[in-house]
């Protein structure tokens, strides 16, 4: 009995030595170690644990994990994972905006993005940013829309192409005049655009009567002084002061130029100046260059010595004065083919013309002319012949060979079509006669476009292959080419505006039929148009989809 209590005071002995060798572990052993990190949550563990003892640390709002402590010897020994951000995905996009990551690195738990709307479109949502949460991204993707600009209200007399009424952003709004006989105030806001403030570029014009103010023209005057305004056809009075001219001869007009009243031709006054005169009797001895102001002089000296000096002098109408050298005369030519028939003499003056008829009378009568380096002309008498002449622009129709004598003329005709047919004559010294196939006529102003306008500045006068850009009014198509050249005084080009098909709300009604997609009342041409019932089913052979034909649509029914 007496060993047995000793037995189990040993046991006693040995089971307390072995609890207290096992300490516990406690929380701030795991809140110290290199494990934790601040997105754990803590609250709800107790101090310290013992050994053996298994918990999980949970992770705090908006972080996600799995991590599980256990107590061995004292110490913590960890399994799983640690807490991580949770991720919101991808904020979403937003039209006519961007956006950028303001808070954090990426689409995480506490990270924000911060949208800001494209140039010329304004942010219409309440907020601009969005946070990443808990449960995901609060709120909704924001909402940009373009910038509208106020309607603009015009005159009656102003033509306006384009919306003034909706316009956005990057919309363009053109405006002229419906009379001829008026203008715009100011043509430089002959086009006006929405900006990206939501503003119009400018104030919209008005038409006003066209008219001219009076000029200042450099190194002239408008004689007329009491007069400070001119009505379009009026004429400019004005004179150039001393030792100056008119550019142009032609007489200053007000005129329309496009939006524009003008004076044409401009009133300008040029120096007076007179290019180098060469004489083949004389030559320059004082003062030689190429151009010579009005009243400045120019000394010459006779070639044959009889004249020491004499001198030119520039004026308003050219040079003034004449050559006093040495008279021209010609000896009488006496030609082997042909007999002197009219005004025979020793000796002939300048200019003097003599007759000859040829000798075989193949020719009538021929002239020769006194000249300054001796007779002008030749005798025809000798047989003429002229080799056939190919031109690119003609086809010869007429008298078609290889060689033609004197007088013989050949038909031809224009390639193109401009002339039907022109002749060339076999002269003294070649072919006589031009061909009328390239010549370029110009063209007036070309004819007015229903419902178009030309696209940029109108002028009284166009040339030759000179082409004019058309455009349509807003929602008209333009069908051909959206232009017109001057090829030979015609104006060739064919094109028109189509007309957009509009359908009110009376019309809905009507037919019992809505739009499928949308509610605009104006569709352009070849546009395809979805209907569908306000009530009941299509009745009749007119089907629920259909095209706009310049203007005109067919409008199905319901009942």
């Amino acid at each position: 009995m007496h060993v047995i209590n000793q037995i189990c005071v040993v046991l006693l002995w040995m089971h307390a030595l072995t609890f207290a060798q096992v300490p516990d572990c406690t929380l701030e052993q795991f809140i110290n170690g290199p494990q934790f990190n601040s997105n754990f949550d803590t609250t709800g563990l107790q101090p310290s644990y013992p050994a053996g003892k298994q918990i999980r640390v949970g992770c705090n709002v908006g972080y996600s994990g799995f991590f599980r402590l256990t107590c061995v010897e004292g110490g913590w020994v960890s399994k799983g994972t640690v807490c991580q951000p949770k991720s919101c995905g991808h904020p979403g996009d937003a039209q006519f905006a961007d956006f950028n990551l303001e808070v954090g690195d990426d689409f995480v738990f506490g990270s924000k993005v911060v949208y800001t709307c494209h140039k010329g479109y304004q942010m219409v949502s309440r907020t601009n940013h969005r946070n990443c949460m808990n449960e995901g991204w609060d709120g909704v993707v924001p909402v940009c829309e373009a910038q509208q600009c106020p309607v603009i209200h015009v005159d009656s007399n102003v033509q306006v192409n384009g919306d003034p009424e909706e316009a956005t952003y990057g919309n363009v709004v053109r405006f002229s005049c419906k009379s001829k006989s008026e203008i715009l105030s100011n043509p430089r806001l002959a086009e006006l655009y929405c900006d990206e403030n939501g503003e119009w570029s400018g104030q919209p014009p008005k038409c006003i009567e066209i008219k001219c103010t009076a000029p200042q023209i450099e190194n002239g005057y408008v004689t007329d002084r009491n007069i400070q305004e001119y009505k379009e056809h009026d004429v400019l009075l004005f004179e150039c002061n001393d030792r100056y001219k008119r550019t142009e001869e032609r007489a200053a007009k007000c005129t329309r130029v496009g939006m524009r009243a003008e004076w044409t031709p401009t009133p300008a006054c040029e120096q007076i100046t007179c290019n180098k005169k060469n004489l083949r009797e004389a030559d320059i001895v004082d003062n030689n260059k190429r151009k010579y102001r009005y009243n400045e002089k120019v000394d010459y000296r006779c070639k044959d010595g009889k004249r020491e000096r004499f001198t030119l002098t520039c004026g308003e109408d050219g040079w003034i004065g004449s050559s006093p050298c040495t008279e021209i005369t010609c000896n009488r030519k006496t030609l082997p083919d042909a007999d002197i028939v009219d005004n025979d003499k020793p000796t002939y003056r300048h200019d003097e013309q003599v007759g000859y008829r040829c000798k075989d009378g193949k020719r009538e009568q021929f002239t020769l002319t006194c000249g300054v380096n001796g007779w002008i002309g030749r005798s025809p008498c000798t047989e003429i012949t002229c080799n056939r002449k190919t031109l690119r622009e003609a086809d010869i129709v007429d008298n078609n060979k290889r060689k033609y004598r004197y007088n013989e003329q050949v038909g031809y005709r224009c390639k193109d079509g401009n002339q039907e047919r022109f002749t060339l004559t076999c002269g003294e010294d070649g072919w006589i006669g031009r061909s009328p196939c390239t010549e370029s006529v110009g063209c007036g102003s070309p004819p007015p476009l229903t419902d178009g306008d030309i696209k940029y500045t109108l002028k009284s006068n166009y040339s030759h292959k000179e082409r004019v850009e058309f455009m349509c009014q807003s929602y008209f198509t333009m069908e051909g080419e959206p232009n017109r050249t001057c090829i030979n005084g015609k104006w060739i080009g064919q094109m028109r505006c189509l007309k957009p098909c509009i359908v009110n709300e009376d019309v809905y009604k009507e037919h019992n039929i809505t739009l499928k997609s949308n509610d605009r009342t104006f569709f352009t041409h070849d546009e395809m148009i979805e209907f569908k019932c306000a009530r009941g089913i299509p009745v009749g052979a007119v089907a629920m989809r259909q095209r706009c034909n310049g203007g005109e649509i067919l409008l199905p029914t319901c009942q």
